[in-house]
């Protein structure tokens, strides 16, 4: 599609998108008793961070969360397979984080469907500056803002030429925000991530996204490694969360994809393995991922291991495994391609698989 049309198909995509899910959302579709849940959770911390307590309700060390898949997209993608031509839309993205088990959905991540962001997202995906509001699902209020300027490509601005060793010169890394927007008071940073440039002759195809809790100084990392010896066809997880004291080999915790769930080993004592599912779930998560590999689409599922307890820190990595999946999974809508079939799909050498499903049939969408 050429900039104008994709631009346009994007924003009354959108409009559908949201005219379906209205109807259709299965977020919390049985009903959820959240004074219940809530129950436990200190009300100092409530009046500390508003909107934000549902991080805090005890037993969740680790979430999932789930892109949703749009209409539009799903459309688009069936009438490119009929007629054999680029029909593709990219929508504004909509994530759910959820419960690993229960499949509660805590809070909605949407992004903004301004006319701009329409433009940028049929052209200059990988560049544009995302911005998306996160929801809180016990209130339906929205509680924070996720912030994320324009960024140059992976491969950076250019080299700067020495004598047999060319330096990478990075310019304008992508790097991310999560703020907290009280209905009083004043607004704050939870959180912030940066995606760090590794130059090195060992770690130059790695990935890593720092992140950073301002209140409390506290910093980890997402970290990725694609050096032989480190990353093998045993490494399924697609990042390990490490810190100073926590080196790759033996992370706080790690991130998962969903068509791995079946292999996934809990990376210490803090996370319970999975519950076991029947044969007919079994079947149905396959069915599901064939179908959206027919239709095309890019939206994936992360089980995120929580190694923090603490709000601003759960928020600072869902910031991170969110700018993740833009970062490396998500692509233009003019490319015709999804991301499993270009970057993400050199790692699935080494273990990776990208596109998936969420974690429970019964929250399906």
């Amino acid at each position: 599609m050429d900039i104008m049309l994709g631009t346009a198909a994007g924003m009354v995509g959108g409009a559908i998108n949201d005219a379906v899910s209205g109807v259709l959302d299965p977020d919390n579709k049985n009903g959820v008793n959240w004074e219940e849940l809530l129950a436990p959770v200190p009300e100092e911390m409530k009046a500390k961070f508003p909107g934000h307590e549902l991080f805090a309700i005890p037993d969740n060390n680790s979430l999932v969360l789930h892109q949703k898949m749009e209409a539009t997209e799903i459309l688009s993608g069936l009438m490119s397979s009929v007629v054999d031509m680029d029909l593709g839309v990219e929508t504004p993205n909509t994530y759910a984080i959820r419960t690993r088990d229960e499949g509660t959905t805590f809070y909605l991540f949407k992004e903004d469907p301004d006319v701009a962001a329409s433009c940028c997202r049929d052209q200059c995906r990988s560049n544009m500056p995302y911005k998306f509001d996160v929801t809180n699902m016990a209130t339906g209020k929205k509680v924070a803002t996720i912030d994320s300027p324009w960024a140059c490509d992976d491969c950076c601005c250019g080299l700067w030429c020495v004598p047999l060793f060319p330096i990478p010169v990075c310019c304008c890394m992508r790097t991310a925000t999560w703020t907290m927007t009280p209905e009083e008071g004043e607004e704050r940073v939870l959180a912030t991530m940066k995606k760090v440039p590794l130059c090195g002759c060992t770690n130059s195809c790695d990935r890593q996204l720092d992140i950073e809790i301002p209140e409390t100084g506290t910093k980890f990392s997402m970290y990725r490694s694609n050096f032989p010896g480190k990353a093998c066809c045993c490494n399924v997880s697609e990042m390990h969360f490490i810190d100073e004291t926590h080196p790759y080999e033996t992370p706080l915790g790690r991130l998962w994809p969903k068509s791995w769930v079946d292999e996934y080993e809990p990376t210490n004592d803090r996370y319970p393995k999975l519950k076991e599912k029947s044969v007919m779930g079994q079947i149905g998560d396959v069915l599901k991922e064939i179908g959206k590999d027919l239709i095309g689409s890019d939206a994936d599922t992360f089980l995120v291991e929580m190694p923090h307890d603490g709000i601003a820190e759960k928020a600072g990595l869902m910031l991170g495994v969110l700018l993740f999946d833009m970062i490396y999974c998500e692509t233009n809508a003019a490319e015709n391609t999804s991301a499993g079939e270009d970057d993400c799909v050199a790692d699935v050498a080494i273990g990776m698989a990208m596109d998936s499903g969420e974690n429970e049939n019964e929250n399906e969408d």
